[in-house]
């Protein structure tokens, strides 16, 4: 179960953020167990496995800092340092362009005052998916979890809303939304390949209201850690120093108020 919620998860992520996957996917769950497992899970824990049976088992999570934890490196997967030195398999089907439209993920660190969508999240996996979609030359947008679809150029303040914290019922109808919100944008959806760059709990409430309109989610890193994934955004995106050209893609102006 620690193992799937840690697969779910955008990382960094908090303890508090395990512990609400776990309220939500399995209640059964005692606060105190999981605790205890957390703390057997985590690789660079003190005494993990003494008086722990579970802290026998491969570490699931290391902790980054108080409270916060990534993923730990599996077994026999090599390591991949942040600045992108490791060559990273190509996913299934990235060979060439053949999304129409690209999602891009909000995450948690954001600029102190409000400013343009794309300006405001500030985290590296974040600046990986924005340098990619601009550079692929096709309309982008963001799926944030309090604004819904957001054109790049949208101005919006903060805001501490973490789509996995919210309930079934929050997901599944921000899922509509955005897709409601997208075949506004985007008229017929019929047919399109739209491809996300999130986490799991982005990506997964997209999924029926997409097919319902006969589009296709491409989730191409999904298999890929965070690390994999910067070293991919390193090797596929080319950077602009141009802020129009960033902020609004070609093809017609978006709308420049949150959905």
């Amino acid at each position: 179960m620690l193992e799937e919620c840690a697969g779910q998860l955008d990382e960094p992520f908090r303890r508090s953020e395990i512990i609400g996957w776990f309220r939500r996917h399995h209640p059964e769950v005692n606060e105190a167990t999981l605790g205890a497992h957390i703390q057997a899970a985590t690789e660079n824990a003190a005494n993990r496995a003494r008086n722990n049976p579970p802290g026998a088992r491969p570490a699931l999570l290391r902790r980054i800092d108080h409270g916060t934890y990534v993923r730990a490196e599996l077994p026999g997967e090599p390591a991949v340092d942040l600045a992108g030195r490791v060559d990273v398999p190509e996913p299934p089907g990235m060979d060439g362009v053949t999304a129409d439209v690209i999602l891009v993920g909000c995450v948690r660190t954001k600029r102190a005052g409000p400013c343009a969508a794309a300006e405001l999240f500030t985290s590296p996996l974040f600046e990986g998916r924005h340098q990619y979609a601009t550079a692929s030359g096709l309309r982008w947008y963001i799926v944030s979890a309090k604004f819904g679809l957001l054109a790049p150029g949208d101005v919006i303040g903060p805001y501490d809303v973490y789509l996995a914290d919210q309930s079934m019922g929050y997901r599944r109808a921000w899922g509509e939304f955005v897709i409601a919100a997208l075949e506004q944008r985007e008229r017929d959806l019929r047919g399109r390949t739209i491809e996300i760059h999130a986490g799991a709990a982005y990506a997964d409430p997209l999924r029926a209201p997409m097919a319902a309109r006969g589009a296709t989610l491409a989730v191409p890193l999904a298999h890929l850690r965070q690390g994999e994934q910067l070293a991919w955004y390193k090797k596929h995106s080319t950077g602009s120093s141009n802020t129009t050209a960033r902020l609004f893609p070609p093809g017609p102006m978006p709308g420049t108020g949150p959905s």
